[in-house]
């Protein structure tokens, strides 16, 4: 309706005095406001935060499959409930603004509009709303901050579900910053604490890591055929590449194509899971954590946790835990 007015005022504007045409904007202005409740500059306002919105949903999806890598299919899923979220919010927000959106909109969106979902589509919608914030962000657009902190889990609680122990932000840090000392035993601690609180690896991925394993030139480790049965390849953070070559150039023997190996006093022997699953539990009591649930799966959960909290999607998250699916 509103190109049917600029037309109009167009054509007018050069057939009308100036007396006329004002009269002529003036009437069209109140038919606008009697069939739209809506004065004409707002509507104008409102047909300009559309074409945005538009043009943001277009640029979000190229950011999902380009940047994220994620399927086609999923790219279609999430931009379609962000279209639903942000037609919504026209109706919450008189004078919509994205910094204006919070995370209480999208809680009250999930209430009011997606309650009919299961928990894990809940859940992904949530995650695709929060995900294009993220991306606003990334163009340089304010957006507020309660929405990039929103708590993407929805526990099931009716049929008695938990959800596992992780590590809190600052318990966590303290394994980050935890100083080793220069020693072979240090060297080798501080390289497989990293490789938990990088990668979350499993403690048996850990123990089996070979010499071949690291490619030193792509700055990445593979991950061989594990629990699940098949390879994935990680990147390697310039802290844990450090480590990994410290220990190897100057503290492993090299009687094994195995990274890492048992104190000399246990004869330099190949690590076990146990070996593993030992140097992580001295590291927790040194920094002074402790409970029934610590150890070297409770650092992969939380590795697991952060990534997710941080706006990556459950598929990414799978991929780089190893998982063989996306319920896990």
């Amino acid at each position: 309706m509103i190109d049917y007015i600029d037309d109009a005022l167009s054509v007018k504007s050069v057939s009308l005095s100036k007396s006329s045409f004002a009269n002529s904007r003036t009437a069209l202005n109140k038919l606008f406001l009697w069939i739209t409740e809506t004065e004409l500059k707002a509507g104008r306002k409102r047909e300009s935060i559309l074409n945005d919105e538009y043009l943001f949903i277009l640029q979000y999806r190229d950011y999902c499959t380009s940047f994220l890598r994620l399927m086609p299919a999923v790219t279609d899923a999430a931009a379609h409930e962000v279209k639903l979220f942000l037609s919504c919010m026209s109706g919450y927000h008189a004078d919509l603004e994205w910094s204006t959106i919070t995370a209480e909109d999208v809680v009250r969106f999930l209430s009011d509009n997606r309650s009919e979902l299961r928990i894990s589509s809940l859940e992904f919608t949530a995650t695709a709303i929060r995900r294009f914030f993220r991306f606003l962000q990334h163009q340089g657009i304010s957006v507020h901050s309660s929405i990039l902190v929103l708590p993407l889990s929805i526990p099931d609680w009716s049929k008695g579900g938990s959800l596992p122990k992780v590590l809190s932000e600052q318990d966590f840090d303290k394994l980050v910053i935890f100083e080793f000392p220069n020693t072979q035993s240090g060297a080798r601690d501080k390289a497989v604490l990293l490789c938990f609180v990088e990668l979350g690896l499993r403690c048996s991925e850990v123990a089996k890591l070979m010499l071949s394993d690291i490619k030193w030139s792509r700055g990445s480790v593979i991950i061989r055929k594990t629990k699940t049965h098949y390879e994935r390849e990680l990147p390697i953070s310039k802290k844990l590449g450090g480590a990994l070559e410290n220990y190897v150039m100057h503290y492993r023997p090299d009687n094994s194509p195995r990274v890492f190996f048992q104190s000399p006093k246990y004869g330099c022997k190949p690590a076990t899971t146990e070996t593993i699953r030992g140097i992580i539990r001295r590291i927790f009591a040194k920094v002074g954590i402790d409970g029934w649930w610590v150890g070297t799966h409770t650092i992969r959960r939380s590795v697991g946790s952060r990534l997710y909290n941080t706006g990556n999607g459950l598929k990414t998250v799978s991929d780089l835990l190893g998982h063989n699916t996306i319920e896990t």
